[in-house]
């Protein structure tokens, strides 16, 4: 008898098959939804994470290159203000030698020894205002990399510059008597 009770206990505990099945079936639903819910939680994570890490790169790149931009444009108008004041004194120049050309050369020394000390006077002058320029574009290439070719370039068209301006100035500045031709010669000279 307890073989017959156990069978009789073990069907009662199965029971019906569908409803063991549908039991199966409710239980591997949840399973599969649980599944599926902490996948796509999982991936709105990372979806987070992507476009937070994405947002702070593009941050973090973006405020070099800006800061890149706004040095080169102070850099490109300070060579745009330099070559505004090379032609000034251009045409400085263009109206001395003018004004040269008009004197006439029975005018007495003492005049042309005036002339000559606002020339001299003129070239240190321009070369003052160059090594402020050379000074102040020093400092601006020290705040920017990569600057080192260019800046080599600009302070050998400087130095250049400033090496004429001394040569005219050494060329007025001759111990001696004034003598208006040099410094008509020396008017008529080209700026570098």
């Amino acid at each position: 008898m307890s073989e017959e009770a156990k069978q009789e206990e073990n069907q009662e505990q199965e029971g019906d098959p569908l409803e063991v099945l549908a039991a199966r079936t409710t239980w591997q639903w949840r399973l599969i939804f649980g599944s599926v819910l902490s996948s796509v939680v999982f991936m709105a994570c990372l979806a987070f994470t992507y476009a937070s890490l994405n947002g702070r790169i593009l941050t973090l790149t973006s405020e070099p290159l800006m800061e890149m931009s706004n040095l080169s444009g102070a850099v490109s108008e300070e060579y745009e203000n330099l070559n505004l004041a090379v032609e000034f004194h251009n045409h400085l120049l263009e109206s001395m030698q003018k004004q040269l050309d008009a004197i006439n050369p029975a005018v007495d020394q003492a005049q042309f020894a005036s002339l000559e000390q606002v020339m001299v006077n003129q070239e240190q002058d321009f070369q003052s205002f160059l090594e402020s320029v050379k000074l102040a574009v020093s400092g601006l290439s020290e705040m920017m990399s990569g600057s080192r070719g260019w800046r080599e370039d600009f302070y050998n068209k400087i130095d250049s510059a400033i090496a004429t301006s001394k040569q005219r100035e050494l060329d007025f500045t001759n111990p001696g008597d004034v003598n208006p031709d040099a410094l008509i010669s020396a008017a008529d000279s080209p700026e570098q």
